[in-house]
């Protein structure tokens, strides 16, 4: 489970990013966020922001496992690394 929060004014009703699938991230955002009754265009808006940086959290851990994998700096943890940036953090 990410430890991140995801959009919402009020800490006590943030919630994290429960998946690693960004658009389910979206999903969930869109759902809490019309539940409040926020306007539409608010919600669009904060919940793109919680997909891109659940997108690049995704990346960034992918390029770390990378690193610890194969050592930093490495000529196969460079290729690992780009796996994960064209393939939104998968490096295969």
């Amino acid at each position: 489970m990410w430890l991140l929060s995801g959009c919402g004014e009020d800490k006590s009703k943030q919630f994290g990013f429960g998946s690693s699938d960004c658009n389910e991230v979206h999903r969930n955002c869109m759902n809490q966020c019309t539940k409040e009754g926020k306007p539409m265009n608010q919600c669009l808006n904060d919940c793109e922001k919680a997909r891109s940086m659940c997108a690049a959290i995704k990346v960034k851990g992918c390029m770390q496992n990378c690193n610890q994998r194969y050592g930093k700096d490495s000529s196969s943890a460079e290729i690992c690394k780009r796996r994960c940036q064209e393939n939104d953090g998968v490096a295969f």
